[in-house]
């Protein structure tokens, strides 16, 4: 089986970022805009319940978070199964949207069976010291879980650096993990 991930957040909050490092292509810091959406098929090696390894193939979509792409993101998310939520730890307003990224996704997707929330730019908190803390994600994170999907889906969280390459394979892995378990179940 071959699982559509989908990446979803506010313009610049560093999701084609995330992913780029995660296919091993480095990180740019040059902001280049997504549009619409672009994809890359990656396999993903896990570790399953019974500790035997799996090789999950997966579709990495990377959708724009601009407001002039709403009216075209609806047929990106057709058949997830998995989603990626970003925001940028920097930038208040990509967290404060990030209920309606959730709501975008209930409607368009409502089978994705695993979420993961990521907080990134994770090197850049020492520079700004107004920085969306740890504790704020790991909240939204419950909140996402316990009051959009009554608690049916624990929601992971982590915070990551796409530039240090902090936690981000670490992030996919999760996802992949949990994806599995719930479609294997």
């Amino acid at each position: 089986m071959e699982y559509k991930l989908v990446l979803c957040g506010d313009g610049a909050v560093g999701k084609t970022a995330l992913r780029n490092k995660f296919m091993g292509r480095g990180f740019n810091e040059v902001y280049l805009l997504t549009l619409g959406a672009d994809f890359s098929p990656k396999a993903i090696k896990i570790v399953d319940d019974e500790r035997n390894t799996q090789t999950l193939r997966f579709q990495i979509w990377d959708i724009a978070g601009q407001d002039t792409f709403s009216s075209v993101r609806p047929r990106y998310y057709k058949g997830a199964h998995a989603a990626i939520l970003v925001y940028d730890i920097t930038r208040l307003s990509t967290y404060e949207n990030i209920l309606d990224w959730i709501a975008e996704i209930r409607q368009f997707a409502p089978d994705v069976a695993s979420i993961i929330l990521i907080a990134n730019k994770k090197d850049l908190r020492p520079e700004v010291p107004n920085s969306i803390t740890f504790e704020n994600g790991k909240e939204l994170a419950r909140t996402i879980s316990f009051e959009e999907y009554n608690g049916s889906m624990k929601v992971s969280f982590l915070e990551t650096s796409a530039k240090t390459g902090e936690n981000v394979n670490e992030a996919f892995i999760k996802i992949a993990e949990d994806t599995f378990r719930k479609y294997s179940s």
